[in-house]
């Protein structure tokens, strides 16, 4: 006999002691399943395309709520920025930098003689970033739109566009 496989399922099952009659008020759940099927594969390029649309359809909402989590996490940013000792001059990378933040913070941080590159695999959340940046008169973070798993120092940088 082939050992059993696991495959995840949507399919509701309850779950109880009996599989016949399952026990009342038993919640409905997402549940492994064992199965002869052979375990389902991992596909990279759609994993990363859902991964992109997810954050294109979120990226409105995470430029609303930027101030608020700007207040709650924006000490932990500083304490990040300070253990890493970013001051004047700094050239930092920001991969998967969403709507800004640290990129803008850190920008602030090394001035004019420094850089941030902010990369995210969203262009509607960068072009959010950039909008915040601008409205913060920050001018020393660009944004590029890449997979951070690509990630090179040699990358060619360039900047997205602003949203409409």
């Amino acid at each position: 006999m082939a050992p059993a496989r696991y495959r995840m399922t949507d399919s509701p099952i309850e779950i109880g002691l009996n599989p016949v009659a399952p026990t009342r008020g038993v919640n409905r759940a997402r549940c492994i399943m064992a199965t002869q099927d052979p375990a389902p594969t991992f596909a990279p390029l759609r994993y990363k395309a859902t991964t992109r649309d997810q954050w294109e359809r979120a990226a409105e909402a995470w430029d609303r709520w930027g101030p608020t989590i700007q207040a709650w996490l924006g000490p932990a940013t500083e304490t990040m920025l300070d253990m890493a000792g970013v001051g004047p001059g700094a050239r930092i990378v920001d991969i998967a930098a969403g709507a800004g933040e640290p990129a803008i913070t850190a920008a602030r941080r090394v001035g004019a003689t420094g850089s941030v590159v902010a990369t995210d695999i969203s262009p509607a959340i960068l072009a959010y970033a950039r909008r915040a940046a601008e409205a913060q008169g920050v001018s020393n973070l660009e944004t590029k739109v890449m997979d951070g798993g690509t990630w090179s120092s040699r990358t060619p940088r360039s900047t997205s566009p602003s949203p409409g």
